[in-house]
Order: C-alpha cells, then sequence, then structure tokens
C-alpha cells in the first residue's frame, strides 16, 4: 500500500468517525430532521411525511417522504436538501436515482429522504413498508 492510499483510508476513517459522531448525537439528528423538513417545505415539496423506524431495526432513525411535481422538480429538491445539509451540518449524504429523477434517494445516515413524483410514489407506497407511526407534515 502506497503512502498515498494509507493517507487516504485514514482520511476515510476520520471522516466516518466524525460523521458518527453527529449521527449519535439526539439533537443533531432532531435539529437535521427539523432543517430537511423547513427546506421541502420552503421548496414546494408535497406531502411531506416522517416515520419513525424501530430503532432495534435500523441504523436510521427517522424517514421522510416527500413529492415533486416533475422530475426538475424532484431534482430540484434533492439538490436544495443535499446542499443545505452539506453546508450548515457538514455532511455529506449517499445520493440514488438522479439520474431518472422519478424517485430520488438521500441517505444522511440517521436521517433517510425519499423525493418522489406523485405517480411514482403511488405505485411503491413505501409507506406500507414501514412499522411505527406516521406524521403527516403538510398536504
Amino acid at each position: 500500500m502506497t503512502q498515498y492510499q494509507k493517507e487516504k483510508k485514514l482520511k476515510n476513517k476520520e471522516r466516518e468517525k466524525g460523521l458518527k459522531l453527529k449521527i449519535d448525537d439526539k439533537d443533531s439528528v432532531k435539529d437535521l430532521l427539523s432543517y430537511i423538513k423547513k427546506t421541502l417545505n420552503q421548496n414546494k415539496a408535497t406531502d411531506i411525511t416522517e416515520i419513525k423506524v424501530d430503532q432495534s431495526f435500523s441504523e436510521f432513525e427517522k424517514i421522510l417522504i416527500a413529492s415533486g411535481s416533475s422530475k426538475r422538480q424532484v431534482i430540484a429538491l434533492a439538490e436544495k436538501v443535499q446542499e443545505g445539509v452539506k453546508g450548515l451540518f457538514r455532511i455529506n449524504c449517499k445520493v440514488e436515482g438522479k439520474e431518472n429523477a422519478d424517485w430520488v434517494l438521500l441517505d444522511f445516515g440517521a436521517v433517510i429522504v425519499h423525493i418522489f413524483k406523485p405517480e411514482v410514489r403511488e405505485y411503491y407506497q413505501i409507506e406500507k413498508m414501514w412499522k411505527g407511526p406516521l406524521t403527516q407534515i403538510s398536504s
């Protein structure tokens, strides 16, 4: 292993360690969740739903599901949330589905965000997959 590879591996471990500290902090998770919900609302996402995940089941605590009226809005919502969280909380996220933009998933560790086009959300009905209390945020 080269020196460069060793340094890169060490930096990745440090970054993961810093991310885990943020995720484990309940107040940080609450602030992150609040910020994401506010950003989705301000950018005209619809049907925002929060799902509390059974803590014995998963690495994440909350799921937020929202709808955008078009592929363009789905991408814009995802980008606004991603950029805002990165800037304010210094958390990078994993992104899936941006190429197709029918359903974009943002993984912030403790909080998972799904942004759908309405017809795709209706088709998959992922709210029904998760047990636990659902909280409707907006209509």
